[in-house]
């Protein structure tokens, strides 16, 4: 009865000792995820922004003026939609 007392200890023990690893490996994970995440945000942000400045300095070369939202697409310009 002893014997099987202490064995049942000796296995909680173990248990616990392994959920913790699991644990540790599983906030790892998650932080690791996390400061992937701000880092692919952090690159969106500043290709939008060069972006913005791109389109801006190419709508200043091209055409003074602003075109229509609906006109300013290729496809747009080839089918023009019926107003």
């Amino acid at each position: 009865m002893r014997r099987l007392i202490i064995q049942n200890r000796q296995n909680r023990t173990t248990i616990r000792i392994h959920q913790s690893r699991q644990n540790r490996q599983s906030q790892r994970n998650h932080q690791h995820q996390l400061t992937r995440i701000q880092k692919l945000r952090q690159t969106l942000q500043t290709l939008r922004h060069q972006r913005r400045h791109q389109t801006r300095r190419r709508q200043h070369q091209a055409n003074p003026q602003p075109q229509h939202p609906h006109l300013r697409h290729s496809r747009h310009l080839q089918h023009p939609r019926p107003h």
